[in-house]
């Protein structure tokens, strides 16, 4: 995560925050869950402030305490927090401690038909009121709610012990009535975004197909996984997506899996000339879209398909 600029700003943000808001200093302690390489716990050492990280990833644990950040490696369930002597989030955090969960929004996913945040590496999916559930079932109360335009819009949701002296701030209430209006308490909402992602996979099939059938060579920018997602859900093979290409060289050299398309660094593009180079980080799209002016020189055009497919000219 450490390579990633804009994540590291993110998580300085944050740090920096946290800091002023609960007084954070050297008597305090800060434990992340899935800490990754430590971008985030690595702002508060550089403060003073003892951290601890718990990730299971063994091959960037290395990274993280290089960077000073005192890490354990293992999932945070119950086997591990036993042998940290306390058994589970609501042990581990003090009396009065506060504890943040950030996750892609929930309502902005269906909302948006944002299938393609689903895949194996995420197991759930909240919206406030279920992981307000979640919470609860544990001694836990929400206190403040964020909204964050990370990962296409997500949540950062505040909670603490029930007896904790913390006051509920007002978003979280208008979050909870938000929603229920939206209809997240209940199937409807769910029923609606099956259909449309049907319909969304359908327009990205009938324009590869289209442009397949016209003579148009089109490459794919970001081997992310929620592009893999959409194209093994539009079942697009290499007869309709040539490659893809992505800044990464952990990914370059590299198959996606289910489609098999090759994966390039991003001159291959520049030397082919594609008509089309569909977006499939689309988070991204301005970032992608400004770092390659090349492509609308040669008469070539981006492809979205966020909120829509749409040709972008």
């Amino acid at each position: 995560s450490s390579y990633s600029d804009t994540w590291m700003s993110h998580a300085k943000q944050f740090v920096d925050s946290s800091r002023e808001r609960w007084q954070l200093d050297e008597r305090s302690l800060v434990v992340e869950v899935a800490s990754n390489d430590g971008y985030l716990l690595r702002h508060f050492v550089v403060l003073g402030i003892p951290v601890l990280g718990i990730d299971p990833a063994e091959n960037v644990v290395p990274t993280a305490l290089a960077a000073g950040v005192p890490t354990e490696v293992g999932f945070f369930g119950l086997d591990l927090a036993e042998r940290l002597a306390e058994p589970g989030v609501a042990r581990v955090l003090a009396p009065e401690g506060v504890l943040s969960i950030e996750f892609p929004e929930l309502a902005t996913m269906l909302l948006g038909t944002q299938f393609d945040q689903i895949y194996h590496e995420h197991v759930f999916y909240f919206s406030l009121l279920s992981c307000e559930s979640i919470l609860r079932r544990n001694g836990l109360r929400v206190i403040d709610v964020e909204r964050l335009a990370t990962h296409g819009g997500s949540l950062r949701v505040t909670a603490c012990h029930n007896s904790a002296g913390h006051g509920e701030e007002v978003p979280v209430s208008l979050k909870r009535e938000e929603e229920r209006q939206l209809g997240l308490a209940g199937r409807d909402a769910y029923d609606a975004f099956a259909s449309g992602a049907n319909r969304r996979a359908a327009s990205v099939r009938s324009f590869l197909e289209s442009a397949a059938a016209n003579g148009k060579r089109v490459v794919g920018y970001g081997a992310a996984a929620k592009g893999n997602t959409l194209l093994n859900y539009c079942g697009v093979s290499t007869r309709e997506v040539a490659y893809v290409v992505d800044r990464s060289p952990h990914k370059q050299g590299h198959f996606l899996p289910g489609t098999h398309l090759p994966v390039f660094a991003p001159e291959k593009l520049l030397s082919d000339r594609p008509d089309y180079v569909i977006v499939l980080a689309w988070n991204l799209l301005d970032e992608v879209q400004a770092s390659l002016p090349e492509v609308r020189e040669w008469g070539g055009s981006f492809v979205t398909t966020m909120p829509s497919l749409t040709v972008l000219a």
